[in-house]
């Protein structure tokens, strides 16, 4: 593995191990994001927003998603594509019966509108000074976010 690759993956280990206490500390953040998001007006009434079905200890984004569609915004969430290709966003609703996905992921099934999101709200590891996303190291949303 090259040293760039070495010192993303020992990254990558320490957040997760810096993170587990967080998601135990705070987990009304969820909720704390969403009533931030609208009361700084950062959703447009037309936005299609993406945002994603939290894994483990990751940040839940579901009290943002609950909020978005009680205000009648389109929510999206992203089904995972073959390895090298870009993710695809399929609507959810209240309705909408999530699949089990790769790497233990959350989906909308196939049949599912596919949409291109205006707004994005990803999953990370860490995030710099500069706004530099660290992932989980498939580069899924890398390539996403090119595309769009």
């Amino acid at each position: 593995m090259p040293p760039i690759q070495d010192a993303k993956a020992a990254l990558r280990r320490e957040m997760l191990q810096r993170r587990r206490p967080l998601f135990a500390a705070v987990p009304e953040a969820g909720a704390f994001a969403a009533t931030l998001a609208f009361r700084l007006g950062l959703i447009p009434d037309d936005a299609v927003v993406s945002a994603y079905w939290p894994m483990t200890e990751e940040f839940d984004a579901r009290p943002l998603i609950e909020a978005l569609q009680r205000s009648g915004h389109r929510v999206v969430l992203p089904t995972t594509p073959p390895q090298g290709e870009p993710l695809t966003f399929r609507r959810f609703t209240p309705e909408t019966a999530l699949k089990p996905g790769p790497f233990g992921t959350h989906e909308p099934p196939p049949a599912a509108d596919a949409l291109a999101p205006t707004i994005l709200f990803l999953p990370l590891l860490a995030f710099d000074g500069q706004g530099r996303r660290l992932g989980y190291g498939g580069g899924y949303y890398d390539r996403t976010l090119q595309q769009l």
